[in-house]
């Protein structure tokens, strides 16, 4: 149904919690790099593959419940954990994602603390239980379901073996 993905560029998992600190997003003009992968993709359905890859290899921002005490930017702890917003519509629950912070900006309408994360970290780690919205709000909001998301894990899993 999806393919097979191409290599995964290997970095570490860094966690930045921030507040109003600059965050270096991957823009290309008013498009990012996403928004192009995924309009190639809506466009043609053969380029979904170049789609994931772009998103494996992007940094996400998970907006979190918990704000930090201070502005700035750090590594999360090797047991440090957070608490991602989850927003429940129609008995669905949906991860909130975004790739730039003005668009997690626009959508939150009021200072949010987030964590910065490599698209693989987050297929990885967060287990398919949830819907995913990347983008919510703009021309280019993607909609991840579970399935989807299994193959994503499947895929990397795959990669790492």
């Amino acid at each position: 149904m999806y393919g097979k993905i191409g290599a995964v560029s290997a970095r570490f998992l860094i966690i930045a919690l921030m507040l109003g600190a600059p965050f270096v997003a991957a823009e290309e003009g008013p498009q990012t790099a996403l928004d192009k992968a995924l309009q190639a993709a809506w466009d043609d359905p053969e380029h979904q593959l170049e789609y994931y890859n772009v998103f494996l290899n992007s940094q996400i921002l998970i907006p979190t419940v918990d704000r930090p005490e201070t502005t700035g930017v750090r590594l999360a702890g090797d047991d440090e954990t957070i608490s991602p917003v989850i927003i429940e519509s129609e008995g669905v629950q949906y991860l909130m994602l975004f790739d730039t912070e003005e668009r997690l900006a626009d959508w939150a309408r009021r200072p949010m603390g987030f964590a910065g994360v490599p698209g693989h970290a987050i297929v990885r780690t967060m287990k398919p239980d949830f819907y995913w919205l990347l983008n919510v709000g703009t021309d280019y909001t993607k909609r991840f379901v579970p399935e989807e998301i299994s193959w994503l894990k499947s895929e990397i899993v795959a990669l790492d073996e």
